[in-house]
Order: C-alpha cells, then structure tokens, then sequence
C-alpha cells in the first residue's frame, strides 16, 4: 500500500536532505531539484519529472520509478570510463558521423528536436566511437554506485 502523503514541490527546488521517505509524488514537477542526499526511501515516483534533478547521495530503497526517469537525471561529472559510456549512448541517438564532427568542430550533435537520452558532462577528449557496454538497470546500477545512490535491486 502506498502512503499518500501529497507533496507539491516547485521546479528547481532545493530538497537536499529532505526526508521524503513513502512521500506519494506521481506527476510531481521535479525538473531541476537538488535532491542530493534526499531521503525517497518508499517514496512513489511514477511519473515524476525528474530531468536534470540531482539524486547523488539519495536513498531510493523500495521507491518506485521507471529506468527512463532515472537517466533523465543530471549525472553531472563521471568517471572517465562512464562518461565514455554515456557518450556512446548519445552516439546511438544522434549517429556516430555527429559525435566524431562534434569532437572536432564542437558543433552540437543534438540538432533541432533530437533530445540526449542522458544528462551528463561530457569529455571531448575521452571519445572513441564503440558500442555501449553497459545497457539499461546494469547502466543505472553503475551510475548509481558512482553518485552513491541507494536503490533496491
């Protein structure tokens, strides 16, 4: 059963470290929130907007939520090896032509309404077009662990 304890919050708030364990947030306007070290644990996510939120340090144990919303967040600064990885992703979206022209020129690969399936800051340096390793829970387990994000498994 879920707790429905409603809770409107305001695009780009500052929740870091706010307790919102089983908090019932389906539909909430989260784009942009600093949720860093938030407690979500139970909390109810679906449909949630959470593109660009920062969960890092957050405890999403037993939260509810699909994959699309979790990489929609801001992964902000990675490991070089994961930001690789996130690369090749936006590669698969854009073409691999797009991201080498990008490395060389820094002419956006995102043009017009093709959208980035993850928010991260990328490293022209590091790019070598591959294939992603990594595909979806085992990608967000990874970057998950990195930004030492609790969730259940």
């Amino acid at each position: 059963m879920i707790n429905r304890k409603e809770v409107r919050i305001v695009k780009g708030a500052n929740l870091e470290g706010a307790n919102l364990e089983g908090a019932y947030l389906e539909g909430t306007n989260l784009r942009h929130a600093n949720l860093k070290g938030a407690n979500l644990e139970g909390a109810y996510l679906d449909g949630a907007n959470l593109r660009y939120a920062n969960l890092e340090g957050a405890n999403l144990e037993g939260a509810q939520y699909s994959l699309i919303q979790m990489f929609q967040l801001n992964w902000e600064n990675l490991s070089d090896e994961l930001t690789l990885e996130l690369m090749r992703h936006d590669a698969e979206s854009c073409g691999e032509e797009a991201m080498n022209n990008w490395a060389k020129t820094d002419e956006c690969p995102f043009q017009g309404n093709l959208k980035r399936d993850f928010y991260f800051q990328e490293k022209k340096e590091l790019w070598q077009p591959s294939v992603p390793k990594l595909r979806g829970m085992q990608l967000f387990k990874a970057l998950c662990e990195e930004k030492n994000i609790q969730i259940s498994y």
